[in-house]
Parts: structure tokens; C-alpha cells; sequence
């Protein structure tokens, strides 16, 4: 947990070591070949002062632009500012990276929702032409984002037994079926994330979507630990959709990219 009190130069550098801590948790989710994407995630558990009432302290004034401080102030629940905070800074970080600028500040950066709720990215001076896409997702104690030069959805699932008492809304019996091999628990959290990063980013616009998407196939072993690919037909377009996807530390990561192998 990290105090309150630091100012945004003592707090930002504490943050992203944070999250490069988190990096080999995650090795393997982007291709070692893909320039064009990064991944942040970051402990909500490092915010839990920050995001206690009664409100933004001078270290957040540094991390935070003018409407996401309103933003944020406008968040009654700890739990519910954690979530967002993290998401937001998350994004910044991944963001500061694929530009592989220092040139700006976290504050300088704005991240705001288009009319779908799709996060979207501002900066006071754009870092890069043109300006990166973003998806962000929370569960169980850890925020996630991506930052990309193409469309592209990303989520993250805590393992959660109430998957199992809902799994018939999301998944059918030949999907089920494809994890053999895996715990039933953790396949179903691996089918809801891959669902919810296809959802990101082919139907943002949408909202309905599981009936639309079907896992088909799977490359690899989930039990193994690596990265694993999840082939996904959609009911009313042509197109695959191929979602890279791992399950570590209690939690599924699934991202998918508009190039099928950065997936």
C-alpha cells in the first residue's frame, strides 16, 4: 500500500514500478514481436489510501487532469474509486510506454469515454500520431489496460464460483466441452474474459453480445500456465477472432488486436 501524502513526483515512479512488477505475471499476453501493443496492470491495493475520502490530495492533482479529478471527487465508494484510479492510471502507463515518451506528465494525459462507455485518450500534447486505442478492465483486486495502434479488448476475471451458477447464459455445452483438461471453475473464467475482450472490441456499440460470440477451438493447455489462443466465430460477421488469454494468480487475462497474431 502506498500513503497518502507523497506528492505526484514521489508517487508516480512508486506506481510504475508496481507495475513492471506485475510484468512477469503476465509474460507472454503480447508477442515478443508487437511494438504496437503494451499491457499494464496494477494492484489495486497500492491505492488504497489514495482513494480513501475525503477526496484528491496533492498527489493525485499531479497524476489526475482537471475533469477526471471531478470525475473521481464524484465517486462516493473506496472500492468503486480504487477500481477507476486504477484503470486510469494503468492506461497512462501503457500509453507513456508504447509512445516511449517522458516528455509528459500522467496529468497531461486524459483518459475519457466515448458515448459507448469505450475509454478514449486525450493528451495536452499528443504523444503520437495517431493516438493509441485503449481497453481497460478490473476485477478481484487488479486493474488492467492496453494501449495499441489497432482495435483492440482486453479483460480480466477473478475466478469466481458464481460463473458456475451462471455459466448456461454465457457458454454452451460444446464450449465446456473445449476445456477438458481444465478445471471447470477456471474455463469458464478463461470463456467470460475472452467473450468480454470480443465484446470490446467488436461490440462496443452493442448491449448484448455473448449470444454473438462462440469459442470454436483452443491452441494450448490452460493448466500449463502459458498464453493460450482462443479461436471465437461471431453469429453476424464473416470474420474469427482469435483472443490470447492465461490464467495466473486467480485471475484470466484475455486480450485480442485487430492483427489476429498480436491477439
Amino acid at each position: 500500500m502506498i500513503e497518502a501524502g507523497l506528492s505526484a513526483t514521489e508517487l508516480w515512479p512508486l506506481l510504475c514500478q508496481g507495475m513492471q512488477d506485475m510484468d512477469g505475471l503476465w509474460a507472454g499476453m503480447t508477442p515478443p514481436a508487437a511494438a504496437d501493443i503494451r499491457l499494464a496492470a496494477l494492484p489495486l491495493q497500492l491505492l488504497a489510501e489514495l482513494a480513501a475520502p475525503p477526496g484528491v490530495g496533492a498527489a493525485l492533482s499531479g497524476l489526475l487532469t482537471e475533469a477526471e479529478k471531478r470525475r473521481f471527487c464524484g465517486l462516493k465508494l473506496p472500492r468503486r474509486r480504487q477500481e477507476w484510479l486504477g484503470g486510469r492510471l494503468a492506461a497512462k502507463f501503457a500509453l507513456m510506454q508504447l509512445a516511449a515518451t517522458k516528455a509528459l506528465v500522467p496529468a497531461q494525459i486524459g483518459i475519457v469515454n466515448d458515448c459507448h462507455g469505450q475509454p478514449l485518450a486525450q493528451a495536452a500534447d499528443q504523444i503520437c500520431r495517431p493516438m493509441p486505442r485503449l481497453s481497460l478492465s478490473h476485477s478481484g483486486g487488479l486493474a488492467v489496460a492496453v494501449a495499441a495502434y489497432a482495435a483492440c479488448g482486453l479483460d480480466v476475471q477473478e475466478r469466481s464460483p458464481r460463473l458456475v451458477r451462471v455459466q448456461e447464459r454465457f457458454a454452451d455445452a460444446e464450449e465446456r466441452a473445449l476445456g477438458a483438461g481444465t478445471d471447470a471453475l477456471s474455463w469458464l473464467t478463461l470463456l467470460w474474459a475472452a467473450k468480454e475482450a470480443v465484446k470490446k472490441r467488436v461490440y462496443a456499440s452493442q448491449p448484448t453480445f455473448m449470444e454473438r460470440i462462440r469459442v470454436t477451438a483452443l491452441e494450448g493447455s490452460p493448466a500449463a500456465g502459458a498464453p493460450v489462443l482462443l479461436y471465437c466465430a461471431l453469429s453476424d460477421r464473416p470474420e474469427s477472432v482469435v483472443v490470447r488469454a492465461a490464467l495466473r494468480a486467480g485471475h484470466a487475462l484475455a486480450l485480442t488486436a485487430e492483427d489476429g497474431e498480436h491477439a
